[in-house]
């Protein structure tokens, strides 16, 4: 088994969080009972787990996936086709001209944690 990070997340409800999961970042659920749902999404393990009262509206904090620059575009174009709903930061480059010039986004999912997508060439 190779999945270079496992991320446990409170969430407010398991079926919206898999849906977000699933629909925009093509995730997969890997294991699911009553207590927790483990998805995986870009080789990565997500575990989910059911906690009403998260709040994870804390400036600066999210988590992110690195992918190669073709990959973001699918991604980024397919989100944007989808709903805006998820959408916190349309795609831009940044540090453009520079070594670490890349694409990125941010998405919000329906906990509220920001989600982003950076693509490198």
């Amino acid at each position: 088994m190779n999945k270079p990070f496992h991320l446990s997340l409170g969430v407010k409800s398991i079926d919206d969080s898999v849906s977000f999961f699933q629909e925009t970042l093509n995730a997969s659920v890997t294991y699911q009972e009553e207590s927790y749902t483990n998805i995986e999404v870009f080789g990565h393990q997500i575990t989910l787990k059911p906690n009403s009262t998260i709040d994870p509206q804390l400036q600066d904090f999210h988590f992110g996936f690195n992918m190669s620059l073709e990959e973001f575009n699918q991604i980024s174009n397919r989100v944007l086709s989808m709903s805006s709903k998820f959408v916190k930061m349309e795609p831009k480059v940044v540090d453009s001209g520079t070594p670490m010039e890349r694409k990125k986004m941010y998405l919000q999912s329906p906990t509220g944690y920001i989600v982003e997508l950076k693509g490198y060439q």
